[in-house]
């Protein structure tokens, strides 16, 4: 091994592209889906373990993953055994001597994020299924940040297609192995980025709506006159589209918007706001056209010059926010099958397709009206949401009821196109709140709430807005019940600083909470943060073919963050996860409540009684009154996976020296009954009959001489002892922890205590 090493290193190829390790093969801890290729030339050296063979499989890279072996008879013995386990996604073939083991396609349950906002349906919810609390690590690294888009300039989120990560840089586009973090390819594209590549804080994408989409066959990015089909596999042109000529003239409009669905590419075309689109804007305002300006004096001017209106919008760009055109191409050949032009300007978050049907919405922008001094009651025509046929153009229905609308996203299970708006920090000024569900084939309004808040995430049956959740069908507000009061409340969820707009799988929601952060949607578990690790102001943290992948995304970014990488994680059920769950006053008695002592941060157990750190230190955490004696005890705190034995992850830290503990359960002072369990860990390597104390629970003594590590049998394992028929007389529970006189060592342990009021 050593020999390999140096031979590899003085060919400058060890750490880079070369690492030798020794070990077993039925114990060395490959990563999940490492290899492109494996070759074994013995198969006999490979442990006879009926684990094995999965394991094996599970390195192996999605989408074409091989393993390599002679055929023998030790080598149809494995393959007998793989066969048998009816592995998805495993490819078997035997020829010129060789046996080749493949796994073939996406991981069952993984799916791709492809769009700015997922989809062509603008939903912003992956329909990945294998990612979710808790997470760890695959891997860091690849290429640094040199080249990508800086953070305030807000441009294109990365999007994930068949294993690959797209990144977007300053005339560049970047391909990573999302499995590895290995850089596939690289494709310059002069001018690709340049709108985005701004220092200063701006709307860009959060307005633009991107600028690329990704497909298994082909990944269509636009700059200036002409749109680009790249192979995935290479990142080379494949063909390039241009837009048919303005009308009258030869010239190519700009494209400023694009999607696909199916064979259709959807492109927007002249998004910037040139004299000849304000000669058409001007048009459709009241008569006369009245501008507001100044002499050479300063005195105030009316003006019905449509010379003043061009001259007052010529160049304005609206950060690139809608396009005056919609034009339909075959995605292949480019033909154009129809366009449609718009009153004012598509807005081009407000355009989506679901259901073989495109929804527009036809409106001029905040700035615009500032600009002509007008409010939307002033139009000479309203502000309009438009469906056509994907297949003809044929307008299929329109409303111009209030369309107030910046925002559109479409349920494909449900037939329903909803509006809204984008409200977040660098976005437009004419962002608004509210939001209306529509029968997308019809236009049947089906609800609306004036005060919800955007952009709509489409998840299943529920709507992700603002903070919190509303059914789809109906706008009702979510509710869960509390998990501390038993109480039903409206489902919310917290969020420290951060600059970036959340996205969504099916377990999780992820966005920038200070350092990076989640929401456990799966068990309604509370906000996470991975400290020391920066989501951008772009939302980097995409979860999309069975990983959360985080392309390196803080260039220019001089926030004091230790780790600036690109990162792969996974879904590890042995990793640790530590939550917060928000903070709110506690209406009712308590029904349930775990208290952690020293614990990093709140988490929801298997039983789902939600353990709360204390003290407060990770986040705000529910209004749980607790006191201690002495008020700050000394800590202890280890990983939970040295701790063995039942809630390991309360066990793995506590108090040292505890004397007393008060928690007040109700303020009505009612008669409850509880059953209360007390949760032990012996930190230190001491022996049986040195660490003894008593346990008293509301003057009751329940443990006499308690030695913790007599009763777990060593050190580092945890023990629960559980005492039911509890009251209180005051609503407060008081628990009491005395040194015995024999004990050598007279310092109280307690890590965790659980209340659970008694039917």
């Amino acid at each position: 091994v050593q020999s390999l090493r140096a031979r590899f290193a003085a060919a400058d190829l060890y750490g880079t592209r070369v690492a030798i390790h020794h070990g077993q093969p039925a114990t060395f801890p490959f990563p999940p889906y490492l290899a492109s290729l494996m070759i074994c030339p013995d198969v006999r050296a490979l442990p006879d373990d009926p684990e094995f063979p999965a394991r094996m499989v599970n390195s192996l890279r999605p989408y074409g993953g091989t393993a390599c072996f002679p055929t023998d008879e030790a080598c149809r013995a494995l393959v007998e055994r793989l066969r048998g386990l009816k592995l998805p996604g495993v490819m078997i073939d035997e020829s010129s001597g060789l046996v080749r083991v493949a796994r073939v396609g996406a991981l069952p349950g993984a799916a791709n994020w492809t769009h700015e906002h997922a989809d062509a349906a603008n939903t912003r919810v992956s329909k990945d299924k294998l990612v979710k609390a808790p997470l760890g690590l695959l891997w860091f690294g690849g290429p640094s940040h040199d080249g990508i888009l800086p953070r305030h300039g807000h441009g294109p989120q990365p999007q994930v297609i068949d294993g690959r990560a797209l990144i977007e840089g300053v005339d560049l586009l970047r391909a990573l192995d999302i499995y590895t973090g290995r850089l596939l390819w690289e494709t310059k594209i002069p001018g690709v980025g340049r709108f985005y590549n701004n220092l200063a804080h701006q709307p860009g994408a959060n307005a633009s709506g991107g600028n690329f989409v990704s497909t298994s066959d082909g990944i269509y990015i636009f700059v200036d006159r002409r749109c680009l089909r790249l192979d995935p596999n290479t990142g080379k042109c494949l063909r390039e589209f241009t837009l048919p000529p303005l009308e009258g003239t030869t010239d190519l409009p700009r494209w400023g918007y694009v999607n696909v669905d199916g064979n259709y590419l959807v492109a927007g075309a002249e998004p910037l706001l040139d004299p000849k689109t304000a000669e058409r804007l001007s048009a459709q305002l009241p008569e006369p056209a009245e501008i507001d300006e100044k002499d050479n004096d300063g005195a105030p001017v009316k003006s019905k010059s449509l010379d003043k209106v061009l001259k007052l919008v010529k160049g304005f760009n609206d950060n690139m926010s809608a396009s005056r055109r919609l034009v339909v191409m075959n995605r292949y050949t480019g033909q154009v099958l129809w366009s449609q032009s718009a009153r004012y300007a598509f807005r081009h978050n407000a355009i989506c397709i679901g259901n073989g049907r495109i929804y527009a919405i036809d409106r001029l922008s905040g700035d615009q009206l500032k600009r002509f001094r007008l409010s939307v009651d002033e139009l000479a025509h309203p502000h309009r949401l438009r469906v056509f046929d994907l297949a003809t153009g044929k307008e299929l229905w329109s409303s111009a009821d209030e369309i107030f609308g910046t925002w559109l996203s479409y349920s494909a299970k449900h037939d329903v196109i909803v509006e809204a708006g984008r409200v977040a920090r660098d976005t437009l000024m004419d962002e608004p709140r509210g939001m209306r569900a529509y029968d997308a084939k019809t236009g049947k309004v089906l609800w609306f709430e004036k005060e919800y808040t955007g952009p709509a995430m489409i998840h299943g049956d529920t709507i992700l807005q603002g903070q919190g959740a509303c059914d789809l069908l109906t706008g009702a507000v979510k509710k869960r019940v509390d998990p501390i009061t038993g109480e039903l409340v409206p489902w919310t969820w917290a969020r420290n600083y951060g600059c970036n707009t959340p996205c969504a799988s099916e377990h999780l929601l992820t966005f920038r909470s200070g350092a990076a952060g989640y929401f456990d949607l799966c068990n309604d578990g509370g906000t996470g943060n991975f400290g020391g690790f920066r989501s951008s102001c772009t939302n980097n943290l995409i979860v999309a073919g069975g990983v959360i992948t985080a392309p390196e995304y803080t260039r220019t970014c001089t926030c004091a963050y230790q780790n600036q990488t690109s990162v792969g994680l996974i879904h590890m059920p042995e990793a640790e996860i530590w939550t917060f769950f928000g903070t709110k006053e506690l209406t009712g008695a308590i029904k349930q409540v775990g208290i952690s002592f020293a614990a990093p941060g709140d988490r929801k157990g298997p039983d789902d009684i939600l353990w709360l750190e204390y003290p407060m230190t990770s986040g705000l955490s529910p209004a749980v009154s607790v006191a201690t004696e002495p008020k700050n005890p000394r800590q202890f705190r280890r990983h939970s996976s040295q701790v063995c034995g039942p809630l390991p992850w309360v066990a793995s830290s506590g108090f040292l020296g505890i004397e007393e503990v008060n928690i007040l359960l109700s303020k009505e002072r009612p008669s409850h009954r509880y059953t209360v369990r007390l949760v032990f860990m012996e930190p230190k390597q001491l022996g049986a009959g040195q660490r003894l104390f008593d346990v008293a629970i509301e003057s009751r003594t329940v443990l006499t001489g308690f030695d913790i590590v007599k009763e777990a049998g060593a050190p580092l394992r945890s023990v629960v002892k559980e005492f039911v028929g509890v009251t209180t007389d005051d609503g407060t529970l008081t628990i009491r922890l005395t040194p015995t006189p024999l004990a050598s060592v007279r310092e109280t342990i307690l890590c965790g205590v659980a209340v659970i009021a008694e039917k």
